[in-house]
């Protein structure tokens, strides 16, 4: 009954522990249950988003003259009445009302309440209203992503659509004031410079966030492939469309000065990359329903697998207690059998003159014979009959080693072990004992029992150890020369150390000073010491004149001569000069490269000023040689070019993008060849022409757009050639391009040569 209770103890905190964890996993289930119905609401808000940003938009179109939309106008007022208002209810019933939603109902029904009393609202009016219940419901997705617990730490793949779905709606609403404030701009003709801003603006924030979703899409489909093949569809459409949809805008709207594109059309594309966004929200949701579903799934696997391997570890428990009954009945089998054994070992005992001892381990009962007591002069009721007597009376420097072997023996490394070891008499010093012994296993392997003898080796042991403590102080000796070897090494390394250090801390120190003072003193002491060495090399020559003056057989003139030729003083004299000038040659190289990347980023000249075009392309070529120099030679032809005003930093940008994209062009190697000249006397022109791959017809009209790129994704921009395009126009000059498929592509850049020319030529 006793084992049973201490089973049953056994077993229940290991039950806890699983009732402990089945509960997390079902929090786990209520938690994802509840993640899949903030979805449902952000789906339903999404659809009042929707039908929101239609009616803003079409109701701007009405108000600028276009009525095409009147008939669908109508109806979204009906439903965007009913679907705000069941929005409201399910707020109250989840308890989680945002702290915007009655300010933007209260402002829903003021304005439905001036519509029924047909008082007109402005253009702007209207859209600045719209703006206000729509940036309402944007926040309020926040509060219920919070609410649901959408924006907590989860799995990767959760993460990455919860955050799509939530950032989705934002990308749209900039969609959708786009393509309201550009219908609204092309239904009165005319678009202001403020406009203008915005729609490049919201056009700039747009592609960034596309970007971003491309690129956090991608994340999510290297993390879970089979999402790929049913998103991947719908996100290049999505991509395309707004990319159409961004280019309309800047070619139609922002570009021109009056709007260039009908008012149905341009919200037609508007409306087409706003569903592709719609139908990439809605597939991002159903993957998450599906993640979420398969998570679900996960957990009643989880939870099936916790209670069944719970109930495989109650079977084995019964099985163990159940063993143990068997092996308790075995024992005491045994037992029976050991009392004869003992009867049998008490008269061998008597027999000899080693003492003996008689180890049961499974009560922890030693005997020990009466020789063995007296081997150390106690008498027979001295000693108790356990293990910690024996263990009390073994020397402590020999403890480990007799257990060590106590130990072997019972794990069933040896049948038998002999081992030497000290035993404290009764006197209180040590006797020398020979122990040997075996050990008794049962059935199951186990051991029971062990048995061996005891012999007095003293004499012996101290013969060994007067020869141990001779040996010991020859090897004391030699491991104190050995000490001494080993500290004399470690004092020479720690000064070796101490020595790097030093050099190293001076090295640092000397990198830490300015790199133009240094050099400048260097290029000047290189210049001083060319100097020292010419007026050397002069006194020498007359002392080598002279030498004509001593007798031939003046042993200090043969002496000179051997000294002359060892040294070999004729090439000591050229090679010095060579080092010296390769040296200043090396210092102003540093002192070049220093300049030129002064000279490249212009810091100290952000103002209009009068700048060496020359200087800005060397500069500018020595900052991207890395860029060329394994893809081209470059060959400059530069003609005569007076000094030209100009923001110096930013034409060196055009030219840094432009020879950097002839590097691309060519695959493999080529030629990049930069020419300047003259056009009249107020115009200069730089031509940078390349030996690659061209630009074919159909992108001759596109390189210049804004994000127009034939580069693969991540590897360019799309926006080099645009802003060069914008810097040139700015300095009131032109870039022109000439290509040819497979023979190369050349960019001349014109530009006048002052300011007033500038001017006169827009004049």
């Amino acid at each position: 009954m006793l084992l049973v209770l201490l089973l049953l103890v056994l077993m229940l905190p290991f039950l806890s522990a699983i009732y402990l964890l089945d509960a997390q996993l079902q929090t786990q289930s209520q938690f994802i249950e509840r993640q899949k119905t903030g979805i449902r609401y952000i789906n339903f808000l999404r659809r009042v988003l929707e039908h929101a940003q239609q009616h803003r938009g079409m109701g701007n179109a009405r108000r600028h003259g276009e009525h095409e939309f009147d008939s669908r106008l109508s109806e979204l007022d009906a439903d965007l009445d009913q679907e705000i208002q069941e929005l409201e209810n399910r707020y109250d019933q989840l308890g989680i009302i945002p702290r915007t939603s009655g300010k933007s109902m209260k402002w829903y029904k003021q304005w439905l309440n001036l519509q029924q009393h047909q008082v007109a609202m402005t253009a702007e009016d209207n859209f600045d209203a719209h703006n206000i219940l729509i940036n309402e419901y944007l926040a309020s997705l926040q509060d219920v992503a919070d609410a649901f617990g959408l924006t907590l730490d989860t799995d990767l793949e959760t993460r990455y659509l919860t955050d799509a779905i939530i950032r989705l709606p934002a990308q749209i609403e900039n969609i959708a004031q786009m393509r309201g404030l550009g219908t609204g701009a092309v239904a009165r003709s005319r678009i202001d410079p403020i406009e203008k801003e915005r729609l490049f603006s919201l056009s700039q924030l747009v592609s960034k966030e596309m970007e971003n979703l491309v690129r956090n899409m991608n994340l999510l489909f290297r993390y879970d492939a089979a999402l790929k093949p049913r998103m991947t569809p719908i996100l290049d459409q999505g991509v395309e469309q707004t990319s159409r949809f961004l280019m309309m805008t800047y070619q139609d709207l922002v570009e021109p000065d009056t709007p260039a594109v009908p008012a149905a059309v341009y919200f037609s594309a508007g409306t087409a990359a706003l569903d592709h966004f719609f139908y990439l929200f809605d597939a991002i949701q159903q993957g998450l329903d599906g993640v979420l579903a398969r998570h679900l799934t996960d957990i009643r696997y989880k939870r099936i697998l916790l209670w069944g391997s719970s109930l495989l570890v109650v079977v084995v428990m019964v099985m163990i207690y159940y063993m143990f009954l068997r092996q308790q009945k075995t024992r005491q089998r045994l037992w029976g059998e050991l009392h004869e054994k003992e009867e049998r070992l008490d008269l061998i005992m008597r027999g000899t003159r080693d003492g003996i001892w008689d180890w049961d381990l499974l009560h922890d009962r030693i005997y020990f014979s009466s020789r063995w007591k007296t081997m150390l002069g106690y008498d027979d009721d001295e000693i108790e009959d356990r293990f910690a007597a024996l263990q009390a009376l073994i020397h402590p420097d020999d403890l480990g080693l007799a257990l060590m072997a106590w130990l072997e023996c019972m794990e069933g490394e040896q049948d038998a072990f002999a081992v030497e070891y000290r035993l404290k008499t009764r006197e209180g010093g040590y006797c020398w004992i020979q122990a040997r012994g075996l050990i008794l296993m049962d059935e199951g392997g186990n051991p029971v029992r062990m048995a061996g003898s005891h012999t007095d080796i003293s004499k012996r042991k101290q013969a060994n150890e007067e020869k141990r403590r001779a040996e010991e102080a020859l090897r004391k000796s030699h491991a104190q020369l050995q000490e001494a070897h080993h500290h004399l090494q470690e004092s020479h390394e720690q000064l070796l150390q101490s020595e790097k250090l030093a050099a190293i801390g001076q090295l640092a120190a000397g990198v830490a000073h300015e790199i133009n003072n240094p050099v400048g003193y260097v290029y000047s002491n290189l210049g001083t010491l060319q100097g020292y060495t010419d007026s050397l090399c002069r006194v020498l020559a007359r002392y080598e004149k002279l030498e004509s003056l001593l007798a031939k057989d003046e042993p200090e003139l043969q002496r000179l001569r051997a000294l002359k030729t060892d040294l070999d003083l004729e090439y000591l004299k050229n090679d010095v000069r060579s080092l010296v000038s390769e040296s200043r040659e090396g210092i102003a190289r540093v002192k070049g490269i220093v300049q030129d990347l002064k000279d490249f980023s212009h810091v100290d000249e952000a103002e209009w000023q009068w700048a060496d075009l020359h200087r800005g392309l060397d500069s500018t070529l020595n900052i991207v040689n890395n860029e060329i120099k394994y893809k081209a030679n470059v060959v400059r032809e530069y003609g005569e070019l007076p000094a030209v005003e100009c923001l110096a930093s930013q034409l060196n940008q055009v030219f840094m993008n432009l020879l950097v994209n002839a590097a691309h062009a060519i695959k493999d190697q080529g030629t990049i060849t930069i020419r300047t000249g003259m056009e009249g006397e107020n115009k200069v022109w730089v031509d940078i022409s390349d030996t690659g791959r061209g630009i074919s017809a159909e992108n001759m009209k596109k390189i210049f757009d804004p994000f127009f790129t034939t580069k693969g994704v991540g590897k360019g921009t799309g926006l080099g050639l645009s802003l060069s395009y914008g810097i040139v126009s700015k300095h009131g000059g032109l870039i022109e391009v000439e290509s040819e498929r497979g023979k190369g592509t050349t960019f001349r850049i014109s530009l006048p040569v002052s300011r007033s020319n500038q001017k006169k030529g827009k004049d």
